[in-house]
This record gives structure tokens, C-alpha cells and sequence, in this order.
């Protein structure tokens, strides 16, 4: 094993730890993960992970330097490292404004188009397994359960259970289209929030799964539109023959959709605030309740470095909760989409 001082150790996982050393020989900071050899998925081929990634070129995948095995018998995997790391460690399960979660599973969608082409899946899309680089693109990272295709383009059932795609539960089989079921979950995610993610057992998840209520395709976020919205739905459609049927189609149908605005949420007294900037102009929204079953919309507009203006046409008070709901979700959706 090459001469490396382990500073700290960044994360670990059910297959091993990921840790921060500096390669004494290159002067560099390396990411470098240790895996035991109990925890090699395919124990007959203990370099399988290491040298998939050394075939694997490409400025959404990560990136090895180097892979051998420690005095002790562990595999290591060292990579470039990237001190932002990933992308569950910069969100931590909060919101990512619109605009950036459509731009990192765009990229995502060209690491998928690059090791799918090569007959490759990677069966564990997760945001723990994209890392955020120093230019702010996504790299797919840890393969330690990715896996070339048979010759009918399918592969053993292998999978994060939370992203797992429903025909790998009941059919015992992964191929290209499971990993954009995992990729259109991730983006669910990203857009709404892990609050919007429910927190079940085990077997009550399976069965969500396979019932293709987990998670919930009718649950967004107000400001999410409509075409997002549908671009998700059909990523995760129970039945694969539904799905984007490759990583590109996905990505070209991500791009289609011009986005405007990016809202974040905020909670205030008796309700919530949304914020946003297109261009100079910056937006105000909020949502107030103000007593049983009356709620006021506030909207609010101004060039930047001006006081905002109240605009008293799209404001209302003491709408029912539906009236509110539909006028907060269609000024959100107007702003996404039009900018104005």
C-alpha cells in the first residue's frame, strides 16, 4: 500500500469506510475507501470495483488513482477527493432549489449515458453516491455494486431498498431502466425534501414499493410545476416499459423544461414565506393562516436593492384553505415557468 497519512475518516457504509489521507509521495489529498473482504460482493473477483472504475473515464463518474490491498487484507480504492463531498452530505435531506436539482441529475443522466453505453449499470443511484465536485458538477461514485449486463441486458437484483424499482423486488432483476427508476427517485428527493419521504419498516416499504405509493406520486411541493412533476412520475413509473427508456431521454427531457425560478420555503409566524430571484427582480410570497379555515396570500415584487411593493391584485385574505392552496400554487408555478 502506498505511503498515506489517514487524517479522518469522512463516512461509512454497509460495505466499508471512506476515509481523508494525503499520498505522501504526490503531496495530494486522496478520498480512500476500505473495504473488508467479508464485504466484497463478489468475493471471487476482489478487484471488481477498482477495476470497473479504471475503465470507467468520464466527467460525471469519479475518478480512481489507485486500488490495492492494506497489510490486514482490506481492498482500498483511492480517488480524487473532493472536499464538498456528496450530495447527502451538502443537502442533508433539505430542499435543493429547482434549478440545481435539475442540473446535477442532468449530469447524473450523461455518468448513466457514458456507463450504460459501456453495458454497465450501477444499481445503487443515491444521493450518498454522487459527489459534488469543486466545479459544482456531479460525479456518480461508489460501484461497488455496479455490473455488466448479460447477454439479454439484464443483471442480479442488487439495490439501495429505498430506490429499489418495483420489478426488482418481484422479478429479481435490475437492468438500465432500474437505475432511472433510482436516478427519478433522487430527484423526488431533491425537489421536495426528505420530509416528504415517509419512514417505514422494512417490509411496509416493500410493499409501497411494488404498490408504486413510495413515494408518493401525488405529494410536491406547491412550487414544483407540472411538468417536473410528470417528468418525475414517469421516471418512477411502476411498470419499466413506462420509463424513460435510456438516461438520455431522461436528461432531453429535463432540458426541455426552461425554469425560471428556484422558491425556498421558509416558516414564519402562522405560516410560510417563499423567496426567489429572476434576474433583478426579486419575489415574496406568503402564506398566512390567520384563524380556522381563513388564510391570507401575500405577494410582493421589487427590483433588487428596492423595497419590495405589495401586489395587491394577486394578494387576497380570508380565502377557504382550497381558494388559498390553488391561488399559492398557481402564483408559484407562474413564476417558476414565466419568470414574471
Amino acid at each position: 500500500m502506498p505511503d498515506y497519512d489517514l487524517e479522518k475518516r469522512l463516512g461509512n457504509g454497509a460495505f466499508g469506510e471512506v476515509w481523508l489521507g494525503d499520498d505522501r509521495a504526490l503531496g495530494v489529498r486522496r478520498a480512500i475507501k476500505f473495504i473488508p473482504p467479508h464485504n466484497i460482493n463478489n468475493p471471487t473477483n476482489f478487484y471488481k470495483e477498482p477495476q470497473t472504475l479504471m475503465s470507467l473515464k468520464h466527467n460525471n463518474v469519479i475518478e480512481i488513482t489507485d486500488a490495492g490491498t492494506t497489510p490486514d487484507g482490506k481492498l482500498y480504492i483511492a480517488m480524487v477527493y473532493y472536499p464538498k463531498g456528496s450530495l447527502e452530505d451538502v443537502i442533508k435531506g433539505s430542499i435543493v432549489p429547482l434549478e440545481e436539482s435539475l442540473k446535477i441529475i442532468s449530469d447524473v443522466c450523461r455518468g448513466l449515458e457514458y456507463i450504460h453505453s459501456l453495458d454497465y449499470i450501477h444499481r445503487d443511484i443515491k444521493p450518498a453516491n454522487i459527489i459534488m465536485d469543486e466545479t459544482n458538477n456531479a460525479r456518480l461514485s461508489d460501484f461497488g455494486l455496479a455490473t455488466k449486463l448479460d447477454i439479454s441486458g439484464t443483471a442480479s437484483p442488487y439495490g439501495y431498498i429505498g430506490h429499489l424499482a418495483p420489478e426488482v423486488i418481484t422479478d429479481d432483476i435490475t437492468d438500465k431502466r432500474t437505475d432511472i427508476y433510482a436516478l427519478g427517485v433522487t430527484l423526488y428527493r431533491l425537489v421536495n425534501g426528505d420530509a416528504y419521504i415517509p419512514m417505514v419498516d422494512a417490509m411496509e416499504l416493500v410493499d409501497m414499493i411494488k404498490e408504486g405509493v413510495y413515494p408518493n406520486r401525488n405529494k410536491f411541493r406547491p412550487f414544483i410545476p407540472t411538468p417536473i412533476k410528470n417528468i418525475i412520475n414517469k421516471a418512477i413509473s411502476v411498470d419499466p416499459k413506462n420509463r424513460f427508456q435510456s438516461a438520455s431521454e431522461f436528461r432531453h427531457a429535463i432540458e426541455k423544461v426552461k425554469i425560471y425560478a428556484s422558491w425556498m420555503p421558509k416558516t414564519i409566524q402562522n405560516g410560510t414565506e417563499w423567496n426567489c430571484k429572476v434576474g433583478k427582480m426579486n419575489f415574496t410570497i406568503k402564506s398566512i393562516r390567520k384563524s380556522q379555515g381563513c388564510f391570507d396570500l401575500e405577494f410582493f415584487k421589487g427590483n433588487e436593492g428596492k423595497t419590495q411593493k405589495k401586489i395587491k391584485d394577486e394578494s387576497s385574505s380570508c380565502d377557504s384553505k382550497l381558494q388559498h392552496d390553488k391561488k399559492l400554487k398557481n402564483l408559484l408555478n407562474r413564476i417558476v415557468l414565466k419568470g414574471k
